[in-house]
């Protein structure tokens, strides 16, 4: 019994949102508004989102720098080969002759 109850309010609701033949109901005039004022609200979120992931990018850029600084500063305590001289090294025997 109370299934058809239920099918019965949901037809009726339903009826009350659908949009009619005689035109806009002042319910769907609420509806849009709604709907439009959550849009707007969204789009505010995702730009302020997009500013936050530009300046969390920016800090794992600088982070990385960091990060690389420890790692050549560190490198010759730890007994690892500093990549950079070994590379400047490479290049001074290569070319060391001509000029």
């Amino acid at each position: 019994m109370s299934l058809g109850k239920n099918a019965r309010n949901f037809r009726s609701q339903t009826r009350r949102l659908a949009p009619t033949s005689r035109g806009p109901v002042a319910t769907d005039d609420r509806y849009l508004t709604q709907l439009e004022s959550e849009n707007v609200f969204l789009k505010s979120q995702i730009t302020s989102k997009d500013t936050q992931i530009a300046a969390l990018l920016e800090r794992d850029h600088e982070t990385n720098a960091l990060i690389n600084g420890l790692q050549r500063m560190l490198g010759p305590l730890l007994g690892a080969a500093n990549p950079i001289q070994r590379e400047d090294s490479t290049h001074q025997a290569e070319g060391g002759g001509r000029g």
